[in-house]
C-alpha cells in the first residue's frame, strides 16, 4: 500500500476520532509503538512500529495522510491524490 493523502479529509472535530481508530487498527495487527509527531490543535500526527520492520504513518491537519511500508519503500509510487485514484480490489 502507498501513501494516500485527501486533502481536507477530516474536520478538527473528527481527528482524535479518525486518529485513535488508526492507532487501534495498528495495534491490533501488531504495531506495538506509537511515536507521537504532534498533537495539537492544529493537528494530529504519529507513527506505528511493528517489531518486524514495519511502519506506518498517519496524520490529519490540512490534509490527512496514511502511510503504510512494508520493509523497503523502493516499491512505493507516487501519492494517491484522489479516491478515485485508490485502487479497488
Amino acid at each position: 500500500m502507498g501513501t494516500i493523502y485527501f486533502d481536507g479529509a477530516y474536520p478538527a472535530s473528527l481527528r482524535r476520532s479518525a486518529a485513535d481508530t488508526v492507532a487501534r487498527t495498528g495495534k491490533r495487527f501488531g504495531f506495538t509503538e506509537l511515536v507521537i509527531q504532534q498533537d495539537s490543535p492544529d493537528g494530529i500526527a504519529f507513527a506505528g512500529r511493528h517489531p518486524d520492520g514495519h511502519t506506518y504513518r498517519f496524520g490529519s491537519g490540512t490534509t490527512t495522510v496514511l502511510s503504510v511500508r512494508s520493509g523497503p519503500a523502493e516499491w512505493a509510487g507516487e501519492p494517491y491524490t484522489g479516491p478515485a485514484e485508490v485502487p479497488r480490489g
